[in-house]
């Protein structure tokens, strides 16, 4: 897939596998990713502060005390999900190098495109960004740094965009 925003499968697998007991009894194993995925979905759906891990636990089928037992705080679990978004964001754009300035820019924007598909998520950042006060202060670097590095490669495509003449009056529609 090439949308950043929505479950990279390649980033599914990096986290370590941890085993916890579901509430509803029996065994499953699941992993630290599985949460953070879970996370990423409430947090683009709802917001932030509008998700507890009660909402999470009812949604992966784990006690709340599993939850906390791998992530202490739900800002733990927060910066989880930016640094999964970081990631897949330099992915992403690493898949998109080989193309011009003109197609990566459009790649770009199909990106927010997809979200108004995909079941009522938001922009991470957009969603992050209005509630940047009362987020904890780990949140909020690691929302300036994702936010930094969404600014710094566009930048850098408009820059060579410009360079190579990608971007005359007669591209721009």
């Amino acid at each position: 897939r090439s949308d950043y925003f929505l479950p990279p499968q390649s980033l599914t697998g990096n986290s370590p596998e941890v085993s916890v007991t579901p509430s509803a009894g029996g065994d499953a194993t699941i992993t630290a990713s599985l949460l953070v995925h879970d996370t990423q979905m409430l947090l683009q759906r709802r917001g932030y502060n509008a998700f507890s891990y009660q909402d999470l636990s009812e949604r992966v089928g784990l006690r709340k005390a599993s939850i906390h037992y791998h992530f202490p705080a739900k800002a733990d679990l927060g910066r989880a999900v930016l640094e999964r978004f970081l990631a897949a964001l330099r992915e992403w754009q690493a898949r998109q190098a080989h193309l011009p300035p003109g197609e990566q820019v459009e790649a770009y924007f199909r990106l927010f495109a997809r979200l108004v598909q995909d079941e009522g998520k938001a922009c991470p950042v957009g969603v992050l960004e209005t509630e940047y006060h009362t987020l904890p202060r780990s949140l909020q670097g690691g929302l300036r740094r994702l936010a930094a590095e969404h600014l710094r490669w566009l930048a850098g495509v408009l820059e060579q965009g410009q360079r190579q003449d990608w971007f005359s009056s007669s591209y721009i529609v």
